[in-house]
């Protein structure tokens, strides 16, 4: 569980997992109603994913659980 903070939808439920070079992402309010589902592949890139990653991963959050906005 996550919480989204202050002017988001609360408490969200969250399972994410990987394996060479493939992440998966799985989020959603407890009743639903609101849902992400993504993916990542890593492979021979001019970017290092462990540094791009958390805050694509963050504006992704905010705009399906904070309707855009900024996360507390």
């Amino acid at each position: 569980m996550q919480d989204t903070g202050p002017g988001c939808v609360g408490t969200v439920l969250n399972h994410n997992g990987g394996v060479n070079g493939y992440g998966a992402l799985m989020y959603s309010t407890p009743d639903g109603s609101r849902t992400l589902t993504a993916s990542i592949t890593a492979g021979d890139a001019a970017i290092d994913p462990a540094q791009v990653f958390p805050k694509a991963l963050e504006k992704l959050l905010e705009e399906v659980f904070c309707d855009g906005r900024t996360a507390g």
